[in-house]
């Protein structure tokens, strides 16, 4: 079929996977700066996790300070704001696009297709993304401590699908397999397809929708458009 519509995942996507050794030396470093013990505010911070990406806490800039409170540090407003500028550089340096993703995006735009976005992350991805190269290339970003629910969750999917004004057959869903991302974009009606890559530096090397996987998939994010059928028209929205 033709679809009208393409709904990427972020890490692994249009971003390489979120990066765990790099991550590990960011909130070193913040330890390292806040006085905190570093593998003790790693670990209370990672299990932090699910509750950021789902909005019910602060961006992880901020909850460093909570933590490294918790574990009786007292840092300066100086020493504040140097910690979570190395934490923010960090999730900055993440969302650089892969090499083939912005002619990817400009190529499928041309076509005429609603392009969005749909990441389970916490508060300070959306606050940065704005000004990323990716940002204006796609008409919708649903993040998921915006909207408080989390891949594979129905409700995620359906509010981007809603603000591209598309239906989920008319979709392809784009993305690397994390947190079954692929299962539940097939269990909202979209023809999911896994990008293939490599996850050996990640907090989540083995996944269920990578291992398990049988529906489409590509060896790289540019092979998409060997998917997509010559494009008319928008969604049903018109999006712009």
């Amino acid at each position: 079929m033709a679809y009208r519509g393409v709904l990427f995942d972020l890490y692994g996507t249009l971003v390489r996977p979120f990066r765990k050794r790099e991550h590990g030396e960011a909130l070193a470093e913040c330890a390292r700066l806040l006085g905190a013990p570093p593998q003790e505010l790693r670990e209370r911070f990672n299990a932090g996790y699910a509750t950021r990406i789902r909005g019910e806490a602060s961006t992880g800039a901020e909850d460093l300070v909570r933590v490294a409170r918790a574990l009786g540090a007292r840092p300066s407003s100086a020493v504040i704001a140097a910690a979570q500028d190395v934490f923010t550089n960090f999730v900055a340096e993440g969302l650089a696009p892969i090499p083939s993703a912005l002619p990817l995006l400009e190529t499928l735009r041309a076509q005429g297709l609603a392009l969005g976005l749909v990441s389970n992350c916490a508060g300070d991805v959306p606050r940065i993304f704005p000004g990323s190269a990716l940002a204006p290339l796609l008409q919708v970003t649903v993040f998921s401590s915006d909207v408080g629910m989390v891949k594979p969750e129905p409700g995620i999917y359906r509010a981007a699908l809603a603000a591209m004004g598309c239906r989920p057959e008319e979709v392809l869903y784009v993305g690397d397999g994390s947190d079954g991302e692929l299962s539940g974009a097939a269990a909202c009606g979209m023809h999911p397809v896994l990008v293939e890559v490599d996850l050996s530096n990640t907090y989540d090397d083995k996944r269920k929708d990578v291992d398990a996987w049988s529906g489409e998939r590509v060896a790289a994010l540019s092979k998409i458009t060997d998917l997509l059928a010559p494009q008319s028209g928008l969604c049903s929205s018109g999006v712009d």
